[in-house]
């Protein structure tokens, strides 16, 4: 983590603290500037969505194109949470991070109406830590 980029140092810690929330059962409810609004929170449900939901889903692994899965091959209860937000709440997002370690962006489409996952982003996210530029 030593970046050798003092004006990085802030962000670090600003994420270390953010990610330390994420371990509180709950939702953590922030704004894309990372201003944390509140953590631990329980979202309710605007209507329920069926397991038979889809969901359009890739990875950003060469050669995976999209496919569509339901909301009951996606996930357990944070997938599931997740997806009934970004459904519920116009121009969101939600990041799950499982506890085996894979990260999951999703988000509903503007134009189609669906939601949409990018599975396994940590990859994405390795990637852009080795090789990317700041």
């Amino acid at each position: 983590r030593t970046s050798g980029n003092s004006w990085l140092e802030p962000l670090y810690e600003q994420c270390d603290r953010i990610a330390r929330l994420t371990a509180v059962d709950g939702a953590l409810v922030m704004t894309p500037d990372r201003f944390v609004k509140c953590f631990g929170a329980k979202i309710q449900a605007v209507t329920t969505i069926p397991g038979s939901f889809p969901i359009r889903t890739a990875e950003p692994i060469e050669g995976h194109g999209w496919k569509t899965e339901t909301l009951a091959d996606l996930g357990g209860t944070r997938h599931q949470s997740a997806v009934q937000f970004v459904r519920d709440q116009p121009d969101s997002f939600a990041i799950v991070a499982s506890q085996d370690g894979n990260v999951t962006f999703l988000t509903k489409d503007a134009c189609s109406d669906e939601v949409v996952a990018v599975r396994q982003a940590e990859l994405a996210l390795l990637y852009g830590g080795i090789g990317g530029v700041y």
